[in-house]
């Protein structure tokens, strides 16, 4: 399951790698319906959206095959963490879709498995059909419903690359 590696990459300083760019703040973003103003963190396999305030880290390896990007805005539990992992094997892939992985939900218009842990964190998991595994985790499970709002406004412009699922 995707949810101990991103446990343990949340506990390990890891160092930073290339590979990605970010649009300038105030740059036009290039996802439908984010707001004015915010910017877009371009990944390998993946964008997203975030306000004029916050920050997006330089990808850090999370292994031979994965990275994790992270946005930080003002508030010191301001955070959320994507992580992609590329060229999931199958068997990684069926354990990922299974029931344990976490209850269906739907994120960004996509059907996702949701979950908290340690209850601070809420993490979402997608497979695309592309053999590619993504996190999005935030800080904010035993936050107030409007914090958790504004990070569910910057979690709805993940678009990874390839959209089409690869649980079935």
């Amino acid at each position: 399951m995707l949810l101990p590696v991103l446990l343990a990459l949340n506990a390990c300083a890891l160092p930073t790698a290339g590979g990605a760019s970010e649009q300038a703040p105030g740059a036009t973003a290039t996802i439908p319906g984010t707001p004015p103003g915010w910017s877009v963190y371009h990944g390998a396999h993946f964008t997203i959206a975030y306000p004029p305030q916050w920050t997006a880290s330089n990808p850090a390896t999370s292994g031979a095959q994965g990275v994790v990007v992270v946005l930080n805005g003002p508030q010191q539990r301001d955070q959320i963490e994507v992580t992609e992992t590329d060229a999931v094997p199958q068997d990684q892939i069926a354990n990922d879709c299974s029931p344990a992985a976490g209850a269906p939900t739907r994120l960004a218009g996509l059907p996702m498995s949701y979950q908290t842990a340690e209850g601070v964190h809420r993490v979402w998991a997608f497979v695309s059909s592309a053999h590619i595994a993504y996190l999005l985790s935030t800080l904010d499970a035993d936050q107030p419903a409007a914090e958790q709002a504004q990070h569910d406004t910057i979690l709805a412009t993940f678009r990874p690359d390839t959209t089409a699922p690869g649980c079935p």
